[in-house]
């Protein structure tokens, strides 16, 4: 079964305090690629998230957002105030030693020392919540699935494109194949009517071993055989399972090789036409190919 690597899902799921939401985006990539961007309270569980998306998905970028709307309680986050008493004394200490000698005429006040965020600060505390946990896995499972689900069918799509270009290349080849005899009787005509042209008669078995030389240079049958192959592997391998996005690539790197052998042996405009059909084919092949996963 062909799989697109290119796909969309989300999903939400409502807490007591808020909502969370998950958003996947995939796009084509050599291998897997996993970036997530959630709230700093929820990155212990990423890589549980991660798990999920690795045991659906074999190839492609993948970006991930996370986002939470609520009260920072319904993340088991606390904020406390933090004081150190350590640093506050060596400040009071200091700071009664310079007016004991007169040099400032301020006395001391709360808000120098509240103020000062080295002696008071605000941190968060985050606790257990093992609410915000499931609601969590659960919307990265749903997202996952409607993921994968886009991406099988844009996969199946693609499977019914390159189908129909394999056909349209294998009829290209039948009708390149059809046409070399006529090919070749043309040539030995035109050589004929040169020969002719120079001298008044035509030695045959010179003009035979011409033609002959030309239908070597100008055989094809291997090309073509090697061609018809790929275009049967190729469409074996679209109805395997698992990754076959680079097997497909490496096919159709192959075809694409073979044609232009095709092209350059091919001394004939009509030929040329359906190699130039073909390689076209093949472009539009090679560029679908890298969006398998």
């Amino acid at each position: 079964m062909v799989t697109s690597m290119t796909g969309y899902g989300f999903a939400e799921e409502r807490l007591a305090d808020g909502w969370i939401s998950v958003e996947m985006k995939s796009v084509n990539h050599r291998f897997l690629d996993v970036l997530f961007s959630l709230p700093s309270a929820l990155r212990s569980l990423e890589e549980e998230g991660r798990k999920i998306v690795k045991e659906k998905v074999q190839r492609g970028k993948v970006d991930i957002t996370v986002t939470f709307t609520g009260t920072p309680s319904a993340l088991g986050i606390e904020k406390r105030l933090h004081i150190d008493w350590h640093l506050l004394r060596q400040y009071v200490r200091e700071a009664e030693r310079l007016q004991a000698c007169d040099a400032f005429d301020e006395k001391l006040s709360l808000n120098d020392f509240l103020l000062n965020e080295q002696i008071v600060s605000i941190q968060e505390e985050t606790g257990e919540a093992p609410s915000v946990r499931q609601a969590f896995l659960n919307t990265m499972r749903t997202a996952c699935s409607e993921l994968m689900e886009m991406r099988n069918k844009e996969g199946q799509e693609l499977s019914w494109d390159l189908v129909r270009y394999m056909q349209h290349i294998s009829e290209g080849l039948s009708t390149l194949e059809a046409r070399l005899p006529e090919v070749q009787s043309r040539y030995r005509q035109k050589l004929e009517q040169k020969i002719k042209a120079m001298i008044d008669t035509v030695d045959e078995d010179r003009l035979l071993t011409e033609v002959a030389i030309f239908a070597d240079k100008s055989d094809v049958s291997e090309e073509l055989a090697r061609m018809n192959a790929h275009i049967k592997q190729f469409r074996d391998t679209l109805k395997e399972a698992g990754t076959i996005g680079r097997k497909l690539d490496f096919i159709t790197q192959e075809m694409n090789r073979e044609v232009n052998t095709i092209g350059s042996k091919g001394n004939d405009q009509c030929l040329s036409k359906i190699v130039v059909e073909m390689k076209s084919i093949l472009e539009k092949v090679k560029e679908q190919v890298q969006n398998i996963e």
